[in-house]
């Protein structure tokens, strides 16, 4: 049987795994950074007009009582 050491194991591994899942380029790194910000940024203006929009329904509620 074909025996393998610890280190020529590892390096098949990470050899097949980079095949498999290649590192993105430089340019599409910044696209996927860009693009995750652009969805934060999204959700964190969601978040406040949610509270804002919470905030003012309350003060309705109170006002009618």
């Amino acid at each position: 049987m074909n025996e393998l050491t610890r280190e020529q194991y590892q390096r098949q591994w990470e050899s097949l795994n980079a095949a498999v899942n290649p590192k993105p380029s430089a340019e599409q790194r910044t696209k996927m950074l860009d693009g995750y910000q652009r969805e934060r940024q999204a959700r964190i203006r969601t978040q406040r007009m949610l509270k804002e929009l919470n905030a003012g329904l309350m003060k309705e509620i109170m006002a009618g009582k």
